[in-house]
């Protein structure tokens, strides 16, 4: 099981990409694209990956992703007059997408290989608007308008013939509450309702106006659909019998709803001159909608009537025009990674969120991390935890499971620190929900984050006195703390040395400003070394100084000397060669720049010591694309989705770029693992498919 759960990283080259780590709660733009039809991902275990966007340009474009929006590449087909409208995958492998660009009767393409290649089919609908699998009945439904009214069909082979179920008829989107009962809507305010699972339909009663893609509410049993021309909101909740409108709703929107984790519902306001509400918009319960504003204030993309948008969980994927800046752009938000699954989706593969354990000074750390389980809708029965490698990370649990948890989940962790090495490990967390048995992994970072190992001090001279600086005058020259830093982080002390000309400065005296004190100095005719300690657990504030020294100074008026912090000391993670200058009588501001040791300055550049740069497939031959930023031993091993080893290569791998060769691998999807120095170093997953 362990091997089935791993950290998966997609990393694919194609359309840049503005934010590739994902920020919750955050409105990220990921990729420029003109006019956004339709996004979708594949129902995959876990946050969404594999992925589609698709654009109206007459004929329109299609690009695919694989690492859950980050980079994209344009894909082909073999007829490439399309305007991809809706998709819909019976797996991994086999899909379509509906083609709404009038095109002689090819209103929809076929792949067979997780959407790399498309094949157009003749149908008998002349503009496809949307097209569904139904895999209980082996059904594929497929929607279009036409010149005088659109033709729908159904086909019981995966589009090798069609059976035409309505003529003249501009139909839309569908949405199934069971196996047997759905409906669709038309462009004409009517709606239909079947109640055999899609091979006949009648008409309903009181319909909603007109919508684009209406939702099916499965728990709850509702059917929502909120209207692109009467800019209202209507429900069904007799199984599509008839549609009441919902008071107090007027937004004016693409026609499209989405549902969300803990049954939360999203649609899409549209982009036009006079509309005040924009963005994407959020209800609990479907009476009061407010826009899904991000940390910045922002409500996400405005786009066009009959689009489509995407949501998953709290992962929201839209397409459109914000009013922060970045107009034609897919949108991305996350609510809360470790939440996407909201009781609906199959267990995830690995959890996308990253939990740091910062080292301490010499010690071990005792702490509880605070882990939200992936399923807080529905309570569930924590069955076993455990955690690689066990030799450092240790944990600490009570005899007392399984137990009954909901929202979040303190799991108390020992962990040894390496001073001064990340160090990784995989918590692997078994809950039992419904009778089933539900996995999570957790990676756990050791080691002090990369976001810290930035220029933390500033070294400031005393301005005042400088910009009138004589000979026999005295410099203050200050220490300061540039960022805050928090207690949790477990810097307690810092050593600095500062190195100076002693024909032109000399040493007088220093003070030591709370919360920091002195522990140790000493000093010669031309340096000071000094450590200063703040009560562990302390938050440390931004921009405060820790101690000021006082130089005597012969200079004459217009001469410069420097004045360099030699080297600088946190929790025994020394950063050699650190040295910064300043001429004097200038006001200067000195900042600590091109710190640490290889492996240090590696993290400083956000430069891994080992990254997987691409991973390539053709007929007999699988190709892994490494870069290592030092020489290093490193163990490659390619893992089955079964877990099993099938490939374990050992490596000297020096400095720079290289390609790793890999033959006979059979068609299937594999995961891949490099460790360097004996710790996990890169991951990645790739498919072959022939």
């Amino acid at each position: 099981m362990k091997h089935a759960v791993q950290l998966v990283i997609f990393l694919i080259s194609g359309i840049g990409v503005a934010h590739a780590q994902i920020q919750e709660k955050l409105w990220q733009p990921l990729a420029p694209f003109s006019n956004i039809k339709t996004v979708y991902f594949l129902d995959l275990p876990g946050p969404p990956r594999i992925g589609f966007v698709a654009t109206d340009g007459n004929p329109g474009m299609l690009y695919r992703t694989t690492d859950g929006g980050n980079t994209w590449n344009a894909v082909s087909a073999n007829n490439n007059n399309f305007v991809a409208s809706d998709f819909t995958f019976k797996d991994s492998l086999t899909g379509w997408f509906s083609n709404s660009l009038n095109s002689g009767g090819v209103s929809c393409y076929k792949t067979t290989d997780g959407g790399m290649t498309w094949t157009s089919l003749t149908t008998p609908t002349e503009s496809g608007t949307a097209i569904l699998y139904r895999p209980q009945k082996h059904l594929l439904l497929l929607s279009g308008w036409g010149s005088i009214g659109g033709t729908s069909c159904y086909s019981t082979d995966e589009g090798s013939s069609w059976i035409v179920f309505r003529r003249n008829q501009n139909i839309n989107g569908y949405a199934f509450l069971n196996d047997d009962t759905g409906v669709v809507t038309t462009r004409g305010g009517i709606a239909l309702r079947t109640s055999d699972g899609g091979f006949t339909w009648q008409f309903v009663d009181y319909p909603p106006e007109e919508t684009w893609q209406p939702l099916a509410d499965i728990d709850n049993n509702l059917i929502l659909a909120y209207s692109e021309t009467g800019d209202k909101l209507s429900v069904s909740s007799d199984e599509g019998v008839r549609f009441d409108p919902v008071p107090n709703t007027t937004l004016a929107t693409t026609g499209t709803t989405r549902e969300g984790s803990c049954h939360q519902y999203y649609t899409q306001t549209v982009s036009f001159s006079g509309q005040t509400a924009q963005g994407i918009w959020w209800s609990a319960d479907g009476h009061t909608w407010t826009p899904l504003l991000d940390i910045n204030g922002n409500s996400g993309p405005s786009n066009i009537r009959d689009t489509r948008f995407y949501v998953k969980g709290t992962y929201v994927f839209a397409g459109g025009d914000t009013t922060s800046g970045k107009q034609d752009y897919l949108w991305r938000y996350v609510g809360d990674s470790t939440q996407y699954d909201g009781g609906r989706f199959p267990a995830p593969v690995a959890s996308t969120n990253e939990l740091h354990l910062p080292s301490s000074a010499c010690g071990n750390i005792d702490t509880s991390l605070y882990l939200v389980y992936l399923n807080d809708c529905t309570p569930a029965e924590w069955i076993s935890a455990s955690v690689e490698p066990s030799d450092r990370f240790i944990l600490l649990l009570p005899d007392t499971v399984p137990r009954q948890i909901s929202g979040t989940l303190p799991i108390p962790i020992s962990y040894v620190p390496l001073h001064g090495m990340t160090d990784t490990g995989a918590l692997y967390l078994t809950f039992l929900v419904n009778g089933q048995n539900l996995y999570d992994t957790v990676r756990l970072i050791s080691g002090i984050p990369p976001s810290r190992l930035t220029a933390r001090f500033d070294v400031l001279v005393d301005s005042a006195k400088s910009a009138t600086l004589s000979a026999g005058t005295d410099a203050t020259i200050t220490l300061r703390l540039l960022d805050g830093i928090p207690g949790s982080d477990g810097l307690d002390s810092v050593r600095f040395e500062m190195s100076f000309d002693s024909d032109l400065l000399s040493f007088q005296t220093f003070s030591v400003l709370p919360p920091w004190s002195l522990e140790r100095e000493s000093h010669t005719s031309n340096t000071e070394t000094m450590v200063v300690r703040h009560l562990h657990g302390e938050d440390l504030s931004a921009k405060t100084d820790i101690v000021n020294l006082i130089y005597n100074t012969y200079l004459s008026r217009n001469i410069s000397t420097t004045y360099s912090l030699g080297s600088l000391q946190m929790n025994d993670t020394v950063f050699e060669d650190c040295t910064v200058t300043a001429g004097l009588p200038d006001p200067a501001i000195l900042t600590i720049e091109q710190c640490g040791d290889s492996t240090m300055r590696a993290f400083m550049n956000s430069e891994p010591i080992l990254q997987i740069v691409s991973i390539a497939t053709n007929a007999n031959e699988t190709t892994i694309e490494l870069r290592a930023a030092r020489n290093t031993n490193a163990n490659l091993s390619i893992y089955n989705m079964l877990g099993e080893c099938v490939r374990a290569i050992p490596s000297t791998i020096e400095k720079g770029e290289h390609i790793i060769s890999v033959e006979g691998l059979r068609s299937g999807i594999y995961f891949v693992s490099i460790e360097c120095d004996g710790n996990e170093a890169a991951n990645s997953r790739f498919l072959i498919a022939r």
